[in-house]
């Protein structure tokens, strides 16, 4: 007997069996359909979060590379400049800037002070400080070598007087055989204070090298056997008794009270150690990094410097040198 043989079955019992499975079928699809109204908006749902999820990785990935690219404007209109908070010209001058020139660049500047010189490069290495212009360019150029910094010198916006001090001897002729000079141990400014030396005619140094790349091995005469003896980044003021002299920025001891009667020359400043505005390299190309160059480039600025009474900046700061 085949399995589709069903002898006993009559045909009320047939169409009888036939109607109840058309109902169960009705009723699974009836049950379907209402199983699948609810769940339409559990799966609406997360076709939106799986969209949104997904558009907002492509918005971080355009985002990111636009930022790589420099299409990105990486601080807006309202820019950090720092300055050394140990330098008072400095900060006036930041300020004056911010006040009488970023304005008609369509910038808004925050003078921001950092005591640290290291702390300072880092905050604009990493993109938390728009700019500074608180070093030069042999001193930016050996701290990116240095520490891994990506920080680019743009500008050159002013020098810093830089002078021979003493409390012992009235003038560099008053130094006596023999005397002992406190210069600058960092090779940027140990080449400043050379220069200076040298034009002073106390030194000479070697012709074959760049003189802004002097070292204390590149000194060739030395007529009155001075001893120059390396000294930390701001002790001069505290330590210009213990030495016949002491070269370096005015600013240190001007912040210290000790004022022009201990400074005995006083040249013009080597151009090449002219303060530069420095900026993250990764943001040279924003749009607000552009008018913060111009902003520094204004011919106001060269002239406040030239012209300033203000006593915080004058003798302190001056316009970049010719040479």
């Amino acid at each position: 007997m085949s399995g589709k043989e069903h002898p006993t079955e009559t045909t009320s019992g047939t169409a009888a069996a036939t109607g109840s499975q058309k109902n169960a079928a009705s009723t699974e699809d009836r049950g379907f359909e209402v199983k699948r109204r609810r769940r339409l908006p559990i799966v609406i749902g997360i076709i939106v979060i799986v969209v949104l999820v997904a558009g907002g990785l492509i918005a971080r990935f355009t985002v990111g590379n636009a930022q790589a690219a420099g299409t990105k404007d990486h601080f807006g209109t309202s820019l950090k400049v720092a300055y050394l908070s140990t330098d008072s010209a400095q900060q006036t001058f930041v300020e004056w800037v911010a006040k009488n020139v970023a304005p008609a660049h369509g910038i808004t500047i925050v003078p921001t002070g950092i005591g640290d010189p290291n702390t300072l490069s880092q905050a604009v290495n990493d993109g938390k400080i728009a700019g500074t212009e608180y070093a030069h360019k042999p001193w930016i150029d050996e701290s990116d070598a240095a520490n891994h910094w990506k920080i680019t010198s743009t500008e050159p916006v002013f020098q810093w007087a830089y002078s021979i001090y003493s409390t012992r001897h009235a003038s560099i002729k008053a130094l006596p055989d023999g005397a002992t000079i406190g210069i600058l141990d960092d090779p940027a400014n140990t080449a400043q204070a050379l220069i200076l030396l040298s034009r002073a005619g106390l030194i000479g140094l070697d012709p074959s090298v760049d003189p802004s790349k002097s070292t204390l091995n590149d000194v060739t005469k030395n007529p009155r056997h001075f001893v120059l003896k390396p000294i930390a980044f701001g002790s001069a003021a505290r330590t210009l008794g213990d030495f016949d002299a002491i070269v370096t920025y005015n600013f240190e001891f001007n912040a210290a009270g000790i004022g022009a009667k201990a400074r005995i020359y006083a040249p013009p400043a080597p151009r090449v150690f002219a303060a530069q505005l420095a900026i993250g390299t990764p943001y040279l190309k924003d749009a607000s990094i552009k008018k913060l160059i111009e902003t520094f480039k204004d011919p106001k600025v060269a002239k406040y410097l030239a012209t300033t009474t203000d006593p915080k900046v004058k003798g302190q700061l001056t316009p970049v040198s010719a040479k």
